[in-house]
């Protein structure tokens, strides 16, 4: 009779996944991110809160989704680093952080 590696179902987990962590901190801080494969950075990050302050003088509504405001004012989110692209989403969010001074360790 042969030895059996244990199911890993069985094992119980030590804490919360890193991709769990990730999106508890994407919800706290108000960051959204898309990937688009075939780009060579294809993660994008936008931090929605500066996306909305950035859009208000220019007729962007307070409660705008993500896409509403890069429709109205992209070009001026870019320029702010708000929007930020990464080979991974971690790069995107980690770079998005350092622009808009959320201070965390990915």
């Amino acid at each position: 009779m042969s030895r059996q590696t244990p199911l890993l179902l069985n094992v119980p987990k030590s804490g919360v996944s890193k991709k769990t962590q990730l999106r508890i901190l994407k919800k706290q801080f108000g960051i959204e991110t898309w990937h688009t494969p075939g780009l060579e950075a294809p993660w994008i990050a936008v931090h929605l809160p500066s996306a909305r302050r950035i859009g208000k003088n220019y007729g962007v509504k307070p409660d705008a989704n993500c896409c509403e405001c890069i429709m109205q004012v992209g070009r001026l989110m870019d320029e702010a680093g708000v929007t930020t692209y990464g080979k991974t989403e971690r790069d995107a969010i980690r770079e998005l952080c350092e622009n808009v001074g959320i201070t965390l360790q990915l």
